[in-house]
């Protein structure tokens, strides 16, 4: 059986990382560049683009990766209409081949599509929100 008390200890522990990220951030990241203008943006290290590892902390200012690969980006839309296209034109086959109707696959292939729009929409904005600690009314 499960109690009310589960859902309240893991908000408080959201609640309490999101502080201590907010907090570490603001003030090992965000004052150091606002107060003393010092940041250093470097190219990625074979290290990093192998396996994604964030550079160590060996200097007193924040060291910031170049997004040479566009990794966040590739969360978005932006920068794969060509793969979209693709799916879109697959998608069309199928039910054109189910339905050997040209306006019936048409038509679902559009109904298909603004589908997965809408789910991406509903379940992203969500998924975003709880893996970076924000809350969904901030994105854009």
């Amino acid at each position: 059986a499960r109690g009310g008390g589960g859902g309240k200890s893991q908000g408080d522990a959201v609640a309490r990382a999101y502080h201590n990220i907010n907090t570490f951030l603001q003030t090992n990241v965000v004052d150091e560049v606002v107060n003393r203008h010092s940041s250093e943006v470097k190219p990625p290290t074979l290290v990093h683009k192998l396996i994604g590892m964030p550079p160590k902390k060996y200097k007193e200012y924040p060291v910031l990766i170049r997004d040479n690969s566009n990794l966040f980006s590739n969360a978005l839309f932006y920068g794969i209409e060509y793969d979209l296209i693709i799916f879109d034109l697959l998608i069309f086959i199928m039910w054109d081949l189910i339905f050997m109707d040209v306006f019936i696959a048409a038509l679902l292939c559009y109904i298909t599509s603004h589908a997965l729009i809408e789910l991406r929409c509903a379940w992203g904005g969500s998924n975003i929100a709880q893996k970076t600690l924000v809350d969904e009314r901030f994105l854009v």
